[in-house]
């Protein structure tokens, strides 16, 4: 059985994330006990990695959802628990994300896609109707624009982040009435087991763009070397972030150019954006930020600084972050500098 590669298995007829979570777990069941933990944990021998950061926000930009606890066990797992500190090198995610593939045609994608989505309904108790609608929804906009599905998959993965589609109906929980990349950011934090084989194929599909591979001169730098992020965060983490602390984000985390689409989510943050529409004065937008505080909400404005020389030498710039370019149609552009997870 192991012996069979990924690529055998899906001739089998079995999609990309599911031929990954099928080698893996047949894997796992020819190990000893400890083993298949190590397996599915990432083990003692995975690379040491910095603590993941907490829950960034309540309400922060729109791709990143509500925080929610950690995920279930698989059944492969000889311990149930998940390790008391939490990091990459133990995430169910940095093992699959390792295994996977990006795709390069489009079944693939949608295939990983719907079998992710369905995932979150099943595992959140929402009706599996309102999952196919969802899904529904999102392949549709996409064949919007043909030409990238059948030869930049990568770029149609990236567009449908974009994408203002939320999980609504009948049965839909308020903190699951959000939009797609909002359900991807929750599931990567609770580094769900169960749906990892196939958000690791979407996450594959999104990174190919957002990670430094190609000419530099194609590359956009954000503005005076800095990009905005706005939104909310409870006072129980504010002491986490301190000068010198090391982290890494458990999600995509979406920054702008934009130093107006920050006070834009403040506004959202403390429930005001539909009175924020349109305003173009300061002072203003900072009497928004401060009537946060009397709904019990605290804004917050994250700069994220860069190291000035990265904008004309590849050496010195950031790789795991890029500008998003294309976004669904109707979706107005956020000058989006999204980094990976």
């Amino acid at each position: 059985m192991c012996a069979l590669t990924k690529d055998d298995l899906e001739k089998l007829g079995l999609a990309m994330g599911e031929a990954i979570e099928f080698k893996l777990k047949a894997e796992a069941l020819l190990q000893p006990p400890t083993s298949a933990f190590l397996s599915a944990a990432g083990g003692a021998a995975a690379p040491a990695s910095p603590a993941l950061a907490p829950p960034v926000s309540s309400v922060t930009h729109p791709h990143s959802a509500a925080s929610a606890a950690g995920g279930g066990a698989a059944a492969v797992h000889a311990v149930s628990s998940p390790p008391q500190e939490r990091t990459l090198a133990s995430s169910e995610f940095n093992v699959l994300y390792g295994a996977a593939e990006c795709p390069e045609l489009q079944h693939e994608l949608f295939s990983s896609m719907h079998l992710f989505i369905m995932g979150m309904c099943n595992r959140h108790s929402v009706p599996p109707a309102a999952g196919k609608d969802l899904f529904h929804r999102l392949q549709g906009e996409s064949f919007e624009n043909p030409e990238e599905l059948l030869s930049q998959v990568q770029v149609a993965a990236t567009r449908i982040w974009t994408s203002t589609q939320k999980l609504q109906g009948a049965g839909v929980d308020k903190a699951l009435n959000v939009e797609f990349c909002s359900l991807i950011n929750r599931a990567l934090r609770e580094d769900a087991v169960e749906l990892m084989p196939h958000l690791v194929v979407i996450v594959r599909a999104i990174n190919a763009l957002c990670i430094v591979r190609r000419d530099s001169k194609s590359l956009k730098f954000p503005p005076n070397s800095i990009s905005h992020r706005g939104g909310a965060l409870p006072q129980q983490h504010h002491a986490f972030f301190s000068v010198g602390t090391k982290y890494r984000v458990p999600m995509y985390l979406a920054t702008s150019f934009s130093e107006d689409k920050a006070y834009e989510f403040w506004c959202v943050a403390a429930s005001f954006a539909h009175t924020f529409a349109g305003c173009t004065c300061r002072v203003t937008r900072f009497a928004f930020r401060y009537r946060a505080f009397a709904s019990g909400q605290l804004p917050v404005h994250w700069v994220i600084h860069f190291d000035a020389r990265g904008e004309h030498t590849l050496r010195y710039r950031c790789k795991n972050v890029n500008l998003v370019e294309k976004t669904v149609k109707g979706v107005e552009d956020e000058l989006e500098f999204l980094f990976v997870p």
